[in-house]
């Protein structure tokens, strides 16, 4: 499926947004759009997000492992010719982990709301490592100034 990239802002900082169109492959037996591909669609657009900072110098690689997720599915969501928005902001910045607050959208409504953790690892010793100074300011760009999500 195709995927746009972009920022927009937002009051409290900057919201990474990822464009992506549905396909039948995300629907279930209803005609909705699978809940395990609403989830996979959040971290598409958060791992892609990552890799194209890393790419450009700001974030080490690889970035991050979850540590978890929290979902709130607020309506069904079906095919449709125009592409859903995911929004993600960061909510909390930790010595070594990111605290994300991701929603699927359109102009007219909120379809899922998730609450991710991810923590930067260190992939030779398999542990967790410090975010670094210019990955720290460069998310800090995209932090809330309160919860994102409505009860996550």
């Amino acid at each position: 499926m195709e995927q746009r990239q972009g920022r927009a802002e937002a009051t409290g900082g900057q919201v990474h947004v990822c464009e992506r169109h549905l396909g039948l492959g995300d629907l279930d037996w209803l005609g909705h759009v699978n809940n395990v591909r609403m989830l996979e669609m959040v971290q598409d657009a958060q791992v892609r997000w990552c890799y194209l900072e890393r790419e450009a110098g700001v974030v080490a690689a690889p970035c991050f492992v979850y540590a978890g997720h929290e979902i709130q599915y607020k309506r069904e969501l079906t095919l449709r010719t125009a592409p859903v928005r995911i929004e993600t902001r960061v909510t909390r910045i930790g010595r070594s982990s990111l605290h994300l607050a991701s929603r699927i959208r359109d102009d007219e409504a909120v379809y899922c709301e998730v609450a991710s953790v991810a923590v930067a690892i260190d992939t030779e010793r398999l542990r967790p490592r410090q975010l670094s100074d210019g990955e720290r300011e460069y998310f800090a760009r995209f932090a809330a100034a309160e919860p994102a999500l409505s009860g996550v």
